[in-house]
């Protein structure tokens, strides 16, 4: 579904939603259950105290010998609050959600503390009025619930618990927002604020005339995508107004892939440096394409035409048309751009079926751009549905042709009977094979391919849907569902370490079975590293698995964990570290995106930086270096043993990435 198809989906939502709510039965108040672990400098801390509060509601329980707590039933209602301390140390933090399932927290003691810091205008001189928030900075929660205004000397100071370093996020108008981590020890925080930069400009078309309405969009160079916002305010996207003049404010200075895309006219892509003079983009002469469909509407129908392109550029933001077809069965979109190939979808519906057909147009300026759709083919089809004892079974039938293998490919024609029904004679069909899929309740989904013409009735048996078994409920906290199996549980902690012995913060652990591989977000179970480096799994696999560590910082680790182990022990190795430039063809950097490395089946990722470079650590060996997901990337070989460094330097090929126009 397009851009457009979806936000129209999500403006329609919420009215659906209140609807379907309001002929609901009321349901009882949802209530809020809350676990997590209590942890300290020196690990984690059994029979502690933790107080629950919200208003005058306290409630109280205490951890278990790993550090454990669990309060379930808590009254819905946002600004509970979870505590604990001993001795000088204390630890506090809210709860962000108000009701649903369990919700998971990390609860950290740590003596009091004051964060100290300056904020700096771009100037160098003392910033007024800033607004400072920080939280901890544990790898387990974004929440920054401490706030504060910097006074008139430009400084500030937060009170805070924990021995975690802090998240500090600092905005001021007319200037970069900046996120920093500030470790205790380091002393105080002095900052300075980037000042914001604006790109202004004027857009005409071919003649000079202001253009109103062209919609501008701004993406980092190297930046994979545009933003494809549906709700809510895009930074880097507007509409120029009735002078066509348009302003982005907020902006980073560096350099910028634009995109014009007036709807009416032929688009623009390229790049701009921002800060930079207001700049002056002129929007080139584009062609008519007239679309022609037919047979002609009995006035039970509604046609709409599309035109969707470019078609060789599925990682740009295509010029989306859509136009309703009147009774003369002829429409025609103007401006289209010269030289590139779209894609025109023809839809006729009516209250029983829609048929749709699509057409590949390489547009030019030396001919006429026009496209015939055909809703009427010379061919039928009678399709009976029954099931394995041969009796007649009611479900939904979608024809369509079976050509399509690519992203960007569309298919030719699509018929979709909307009513149910266990007998179909279908006429107007095309030359050419058809792909039949069929949806019934309580079925599964067969689909067969049959050539036209076809005399005979084609009838398909649909097979029933196994039964799943009912697995009785298991004892609570002895056992959860995998699968349709239900699969014995344990508690595992344990310690993840950096290569000089300390803990690690916020490194990523998950169960898997032992010799299957790592799948992005799949885990039996999962966990983030405390603070201070130790790991609670409360639903751990009881047989043999094996853990699988990553962190931004190191090599991704896997340890072996068998039946009955109850705590381990992983400290992580240096590994292999590539580093390195990312330019384009022209010897320009990128400065946003992703390389990715290839060792065999295994492969990493790191973000490429403002200043055009990279690093990454990864498992000593050999392998590749690319830019991520560009068509045509050059791959660079490197290999390397632990502990050393190599340089590997990657060059990007040309594509809307770099502003160009051909993928």
């Amino acid at each position: 579904m397009s851009l457009p198809s979806w936000c129209r989906v999500l403006r329609a939502l919420p009215l659906l939603l209140a609807t379907a709510a309001s002929g609901s039965p009321p349901r009882p108040a949802p209530r809020l259950s809350v676990e997590g672990v209590v942890v300290a400098s020196s690990g984690l801390v059994p029979d502690i105290e933790v107080r629950a509060t919200l208003g005058e509601q306290r409630v109280t329980t205490r951890t278990d010998p790993q550090g454990h707590f669990v309060f379930k039933g808590l009254s819905e209602g946002w600004g509970w609050k979870l505590a604990a301390s001993r001795g000088e140390e204390r630890g506090e933090r809210g709860i962000e959600e108000s009701s649903g399932a369990v919700k998971r927290f990390v609860l950290e003691l740590g003596p009091p503390r004051t964060l100290k810091g300056l904020v700096r205008a771009a100037s160098g001189m003392p910033m007024k009025g800033a607004k400072v928030q920080a939280g901890l900075h544990d790898g387990h929660s974004s929440a920054l619930p401490h706030s504060t205004l910097t006074g008139e000397d430009g400084q500030f100071e937060i009170p805070m618990t924990g021995f975690s370093p802090a998240t500090v996020h600092i905005s001021a108008p007319e200037h970069l927002e900046l996120s920093t981590v500030h470790v205790p020890s380091s002393g105080k925080l002095d900052v300075t604020l980037q000042r914001a930069e604006t790109l202004r400009g004027h857009i005409t078309d071919h003649s000079g005339a202001p253009l109103a309405g062209v919609i501008v969009r701004l993406k980092r160079f190297g930046q994979l995508m545009f933003h494809m916002n549906c709700v809510g305010n895009d930074p880097l996207t507007t509409r120029t107004g009735s002078a066509g003049t348009f302003e982005l404010q907020g902006l980073e200075p560096g350099r910028y892939v634009f995109f014009l895309d007036p709807q009416l006219h032929n688009p623009l892509m390229g790049t701009v440096e921002v800060p930079s003079g207001d700049v002056r983009w002129i929007l080139s002469r584009g062609t008519p394409v007239r679309v022609v469909l037919s047979p002609p509407n009995d006035g039970k129908a509604k046609d709409v035409a599309i035109l969707d392109g470019a078609a060789q550029k599925p990682n740009t933001f295509s010029s989306y048309r859509y136009r309703d077809v009147d009774d003369s069965g002829t429409v025609t979109f103007d401006e289209v751009a010269a030289g590139a190939a779209y894609w025109m979808k023809a839809e006729r519906t009516t209250s029983t079926e829609s048929r749709a057909v699509a057409r590949r147009l390489q547009v030019s300026l030396d001919s006429e751009n026009l496209v015939r759709a055909d809703f009427g083919g010379p061919h039928s089809l009678r399709l009976r549905l029954v099931d394995s004892m041969g009796r007649p079974v009611r479900g939904d039938v979608t024809l369509e042709d079976p050509t399509v293998s690519t992203y960007s490919d569309r298919h030719r024609f699509r018929l979709i009977r909307k009513m149910p029904s266990h007998a179909f004679d279908f006429t107007g069909l095309p030359d050419g094979p058809l792909r039949v899929s069929v949806s019934a309740p309580g079925f599964e989904d067969p689909a067969a391919e049959v050539a036209l013409p076809q005399q005979q009735t084609l009838r398909l048996v649909l097979k029933r849907k196994p039964r799943e078994p009912r697995t009785p409920p298991s004892p609570a906290g002895d056992a959860t569902a995998s699968g349709s199996r239900a699969q014995a549980k344990r508690v595992l902690t344990g310690r993840v370490e950096t290569p000089d012995g300390r803990g690690l913060a916020g490194a990523d652990v998950r169960c898997i079975a032992p010799e299957s591989h790592p799948e992005p977000g799949y885990a039996d179970c999962h966990a983030y590293s405390l603070p201070e480096g130790s790991v609670y799994l409360s639903e751990a696999p009881s047989g043999d698995f094996d853990l699988v560590i990553s962190h931004r910082d190191w090599p991704r680790a896997r340890v072996s964990v068998a039946a009955g182990v109850a705590s381990f022990q992983l400290r992580l190795t240096p590994g292999l570290t590539l580093h390195g430039r990312v330019q384009d063809p022209e010897g320009r950097r990128l400065e946003r995106g992703q390389i990715e490395v290839t060792m065999g089946k295994q492969w990493y990722a790191a973000p490429i930086h403002d200043d055009g470079t990279y690093e990454i650590r990864v498992p000593p060996g050999e392998g590749t270096v690319a830019v991520l997901n560009r068509i045509g990337a050059r791959l660079q070989p490197f290999s390397g043993r632990e502990g050393e460094r190599v340089r590997v330097d990657v060059l990007a090929p040309p594509g809307p990435v770099l502003g160009g126009l051909a993928e």
